[in-house]
């Protein structure tokens, strides 16, 4: 079966389950509650009711009496209203107050729903799921039939289901604030509040953009007693201070632009036409550079921090696409044709005749299993997986499939004997690595291919921006860089990947997977993606982590 299908029946079935759990307790004594709604007359009841009272004249009392009893009797609400309560409270009152309390009236009737008391979260909570799961369906079904399906978002899609029903009752309970007017009673929603759970629920990313409303409603407040920083007291900063403010708001907010700007590849901190000029520096697609978009990189960015308020500077320059450094059709600089053994730098790609799977090592890396040293090859996911990464499947395991084997040089560059063959590997929002098992250990050397190392693993932290780096890779060969940003993010084809390495442009496509090192031979990385000015790097100490493995040094 596949995946698609699969998805389908695993959320059509929690929905079907759910609607199953929902009418059961809707028709069994499970919970003994009534269902009930709080009801008001309406203002031609109202009318009536006053007409009759004030006709005195023409009707007395006895008979003004048997004839709003038998009007509430006719609109249905003779088993709702407690009528000798409601006659004792309204019969000698004059004409405006009479409308004043009944306006203010409200009884309780039967309904298919709890809509009083305690037992109205339960049809929040309910029909906001019904409603995720709706929008779940209705979309995943589009994307399916567009080809568009993508497996990783399934992750968001659980996300959606535990966080909705909080959101939603939060969004119920302050819906008053949030219409700024008061307009809306909660009281008297009656069954909106069944609507209005569902379409909070269907439409879940609304609800998050009307939680930050009601956010900006109650820190109103607190925001009036902060100080805003005029353009002339920043720029009037030592150069360390507006740094780190800048880096401060880089941090905080990097995750958020990613999603936010039109055509944004990634940021970094940078000066514009002076050593003075500290901004914030947008990297765009250059052809996405149009002030017509729908959300474009503002001239400034405002921030927060320490009771005041700074609208930081920003650029934006453009760059070519941004992409995964898969294939370049440039004659590849280190094939490593018919030369073993191979060194980290070398071509690599699957062994399946696809010229768009071609690479570089990365690193030879082990593992160690009760004092027994299993080797493997390093490499990027999009790489050493890309059969699975171009059908959404971004998580690898053990396989004995030929498919899997992977040689040295790839078939693009001349093809080679099979090395190894992939048994794991992922692709997040933070990953991109995979290791294939060698077949011979001595057919690969840890050396690095025209480079020093590695001699060992660097961590790299802000303290080390500016620092020194190489690169070996299959199309570049041996190229130096520097160190710009030691977080930040890149997006390729819509996906980002979030805390990667930023340096100046040190790869071409094809150096996918390609270690990067410091002058000292330490890895920092291997090479993910570039465009005209730069490089991204996947951390080195997150893929060992992840993938239980150690390099091995020279």
């Amino acid at each position: 079966m596949s995946l698609e299908k699969k998805w389908i029946r695993k959320y059509s079935g929690i929905l079907g389950a759910l609607v199953f759990i929902y009418i059961v307790i809707h028709t069994t004594c499970l919970i003994g509650e009534d269902k009930k709604q709080k009801v008001s007359l309406s203002q031609g009841q109202i009318d009536f009711i006053v007409g009759v009272i004030d006709d005195t004249n023409n009707i007395d009392t006895t008979t003004s009496k048997h004839l709003i009893q038998d009007y509430l009797l006719h609109v249905g609400y003779s088993d709702s209203i407690d009528f000798p309560s409601l006659w004792l409270a309204i019969k000698s009152l004059p004409s405006t107050e009479l409308r004043l309390y009944l306006n203010g009236y409200e009884f309780s009737e039967n309904s298919p729903f709890w809509l009083t008391g305690y037992y109205t979260f339960i049809e929040i909570i309910f029909w906001s799921l019904f409603g995720v799961l709706a929008s779940l369906l209705f979309h995943g079904t589009e994307a399916i039939r567009k080809g568009e399906f993508d497996q990783k978002e399934q992750s968001v899609h659980w996300a959606k289901l535990m966080y909705s029903p909080l959101v939603t009752i939060v969004l119920i309970l302050s819906i008053e604030a949030l219409t700024e007017g008061g307009d809306i009673n909660l009281d008297g929603l009656s069954y909106w509040l069944v609507v209005l759970s569902f379409i909070f629920g269907f439409f879940s990313r609304k609800s998050i953009d009307l939680l930050d409303r009601l956010k900006d409603i109650i820190f109103r407040s607190s925001d009036s007693n902060k100080v805003a920083v005029s353009k002339t007291e920043f720029d009037s900063m030592s150069n360390e201070e507006k740094k780190r403010i800048l880096r401060l708001a880089k941090s905080t907010h990097q995750n958020e632009w990613a999603g936010k700007y039109d055509g944004l590849h990634s940021v970094k901190i940078d000066t514009k036409n002076d050593v003075n000029d500290w901004r914030l520096v947008f990297i765009v697609n250059q052809h996405k550079q149009d002030s017509a978009l729908a959300n474009p990189v503002p001239q400034s960015i405002r921030f927060e921090d320490n009771g005041a308020f700074y609208d930081l500077p920003t650029t934006v320059i453009g760059s070519g696409d941004v992409s995964d450094h898969i294939y370049n059709p440039n004659q590849s600089k280190q094939t490593c044709q018919n030369v073993l053994p191979k060194q980290p730098g070398c071509s690599v790609g699957r062994v399946r005749n696809d010229n768009k799977a071609t690479g570089t090592i990365g690193l030879k890396v082990f593992r160690e299993d009760n004092g027994v040293k299993k080797f493997y090859l390093l490499g990027c996911y999009h790489v050493l997986c890309s059969l699975e990464f171009e059908n959404s499947i971004f998580d690898f395991k053990d396989s004995n499939e030929i498919n899997f084997d992977i040689v040295s040089p790839s078939k693009k560059d001349g093809g080679g004997n099979v090395i190894g063959t992939v048994i794991e590997g992922r692709r997040s929002d933070y990953l991109d690595a995979a290791i294939a098992e060698l077949t011979n250990p001595i057919d690969l050397s840890a050396s690095i291919l025209n480079s020093n190392g590695p001699t060992g693993k660097l961590s790299v932290g802000q303290e080390h921006e500016g620092l020194s780096v190489s690169l070996s890779g299959r199309t570049s060969g041996y190229q130096k860089g520097k160190i710009i940003e030691f977080s930040t993010f890149v997006t390729v084809d819509g996906h980002t990947t979030y805390d990667v390495i930023m340096t100046s442009k040190l790869s071409m496509g094809g150096d996918s997977g390609a270690p990067v090192v410091d002058l000292f031979g330490r890895v920092i990385g291997i090479a993910k993606a570039g465009d005209d000015h730069h490089s991204y790097i996947i951390p080195i100490e997150r893929i060992l982590n992840y993938l239980n493995i150690t390099p091995c040094y020279v």
